[in-house]
């Protein structure tokens, strides 16, 4: 479970026992427009918009052997200065897709553990989101 942790105005992340996994508040500042992926690893992935950096949208992912949360870099330009909810998905392979908008156009990035690539772009027109099969 992804939750605001309002005490501290941050992201936290909870197991089903409601334990924190990784450090708790690792965003700069204030969370909101979070969401979540696991994938079949059951390795949590999030993106949220952090107050405390603009309000631009942050992807992170949980590293096991660290046991830390990691920023996701999707090497898209754009996104760096995307401040709207970000839908994330991953597929059967554990690459994390990422769905956004620059101003008409949606768009769709792929990450695979070291480098990004769009895969997909659509005139808006509709709400953004992913469903991977």
């Amino acid at each position: 479970v992804l939750v605001k942790d309002a005490a501290n105005n941050k992201a936290l992340y909870l197991t089903d026992d409601w334990v924190a996994v990784g450090i708790s508040g690792f965003s700069a500042g204030e969370a909101s427009n979070i969401l979540i992926t696991v994938d079949s690893l059951n390795v949590p992935c999030e993106s949220y918009s952090d107050a405390g950096d603009g309000s631009y949208t942050k992807i992170m992912k949980f590293d096991n052997e660290s046991l830390s949360w990691n920023p996701v870099d999707p090497g898209i330009p754009s996104l760096s200065g995307y401040q709207m909810p970000t839908p994330i998905a991953t597929d059967s392979s554990n690459k994390l897709y990422a769905c956004y908008a620059t101003g008409s156009e949606g768009i769709i990035a792929k990450f695979d553990g070291t480098s990004s690539s769009v895969v997909g772009t659509a005139e808006l027109g509709f709400p953004l989101g992913i469903v991977l099969p």
